[in-house]
């Protein structure tokens, strides 16, 4: 089979390979799996193989790496119609949610009309998890130019569900306020509340993004504008896209002097801060770029203070640290792990003593931008509408999928790429200095610079 694969003209059809996914033989079976994965044209084929192991119960990892499989070939109309008819309600709840994940992972530019009918039958699910799993997948596709009205409303059920968790509403929201002309003062307040540095990470980037994408009135943009003071260093750069389309001096004036008070100033990319202010009249244009002109802080400044924090700094507490490294506050688990827990976009951290003194930790967290980790670095994307900063996850010749954030991807078509450029910029969030106390920040550095110790500790709830 490697040899007919392999050779000009081989041929090798895909009904003598598929049969052998299920082979006794590990070494025909891995065999069988490489050359699958090297045929995404052999989708329509491999449906009825899919199909069966659809049909069996999956662990939780065992459907992760199911749906990574099946996503592979979503670009088969055999594979998008067994996807379609996975998520519905008459199927098993573990190929349900296989079937979401494969959706959510699909490298497509554009979501098949199908599946927005299937998730539109998800979202009335009374099961929670296949609930959650429907919701992160109408949010994380690509639907083209046209919105589903059928899907929105059901999104916008769901978001509306006093009785259902936070984090499924949050993200309900944030999938289908676009769609409405306006938003009421029930589901502001809501997201608002959510936004706090109390909430978790996931819920209050939720929230974020919701407020940035709905259509507020004056008086709920004043609301948001007089929040900012007091939004995390995650949340501030979302929440400035709701000031993108502008307005009155007064509405300007209040951001300016949010910004000028708020704690997380220093996460602001200057071309986030310049968009914030670009629709508002010149003498609010004016108070941005005083603000801009802050963020321009000197290197030397910088490395002053840092040898000022480094020598006020305890010996700090490894169990309190570990608290602190878990927690809503510094938000560390989002992108970064110890052991098998946490997320995997930034650096894993349980070996950092041996490549980072305590100094070095200390700059990444309170300069995170000064001291970026080799294949972490972020890069920019332009595209004709929009312009991404983010770490790449994935590359292949169709797309690019970026992390732009702790909990945010943004998958981007090839053939809509303009230019591509290395960032300066990291997404891990400037400002934490801001979010701890100093002996928080001891603390946390202390559990960091004793790897054995914080594995096995953060491992074992």
């Amino acid at each position: 089979m490697l040899a007919l694969d392999q050779m000009e003209g081989g041929k090798l059809p895909p009904d003598q390979v598929i049969p052998l996914l299920s082979s006794n033989d590990p070494v025909l079976r891995d065999t069988a799996s490489w050359l699958v994965a090297r045929h995404v044209e052999w989708g329509g084929a491999l449906s009825g193989h899919f199909r069966i192991r659809l049909a069996g119960g999956k662990r939780d990892a065992e459907a992760s790496e199911l749906a990574g499989e099946v996503a592979r070939f979503a670009g088969a109309p055999a594979i998008q119609t067994l996807l379609a008819q996975a998520v519905r309600s008459s199927q098993p709840k573990m190929a349900r949610i296989v079937g979401l994940r494969a959706m959510a992972a699909a490298p497509l530019s554009e979501a098949p009309p199908s599946w927005a009918a299937a998730l539109t039958a998800a979202l009335t699910s009374t099961d929670q998890d296949v609930l959650r799993e429907a919701v992160a997948t109408a949010e994380s596709l690509s639907w083209g130019e046209e919105r589903h009205s059928g899907l929105d409303s059901a999104l916008l059920r769901v978001g509306q569900d006093e009785g259902l968790p936070s984090d499924i509403r949050t993200d309900a929201l944030a999938a289908s306020v676009a769609s409405l002309d306006s938003l009421s003062t029930e589901l502001f307040e809501f997201l608002v509340a959510y936004t706090e540095s109390t909430k978790p990470v996931p819920v209050r980037s939720a929230a974020s993004r919701a407020l940035a994408a709905a259509l507020l009135d004056s008086k709920q943009l004043s609301r948001l504008a007089e929040s900012l003071r007091d939004a995390g260093p995650l949340e501030l750069p979302v929440l400035l896209g709701a000031f993108e389309r502008g307005g009155d001096e007064q509405l300007g004036t209040v951001l300016a002097e949010s910004l000028e008070n708020t704690h997380s100033l220093a996460n602001l990319r200057t071309d986030t801060l310049e968009t914030a202010f670009a629709k508002f009249p010149a003498p609010i244009q004016k108070k941005g770029e005083k603000l801009l002109a802050s963020l321009d802080v000197d290197r030397g400044q910088q490395k002053a203070h840092l040898e000022e924090l480094l020598a006020s700094l305890g010996e700090g507490d490894i169990d309190r640290g570990q608290v602190v490294f878990r927690s809503s506050k510094a938000a560390c688990t989002s992108c970064h792990r110890i052991g098998y827990l946490g997320g995997r976009i930034g650096p894993d951290l349980t070996r950092i003593e041996k490549i980072r003194s305590k100094r070095d930790l200390l700059e990444s967290i309170i300069y995170p931008s000064s001291t970026l980790v080799r294949s972490y670095e972020p890069v920019i994307v332009v595209t004709a509408n929009e312009t991404y900063n983010g770490v790449p996850l994935e590359e292949t010749d169709e797309h690019m999928l970026l992390a732009t954030g702790a909990d945010m991807q943004v998958r981007i078509a090839r053939d809509s790429i303009e230019e591509t450029r290395p960032g300066a910029v990291s997404i891990m969030p400037a400002g934490i200095e801001d979010e701890l106390t100093r002996t928080e920040l001891a603390d946390l550095i202390a559990f960091l610079l004793q790897p054995r110790y914080s594995a096995s500790a953060a491992n074992r709830r």
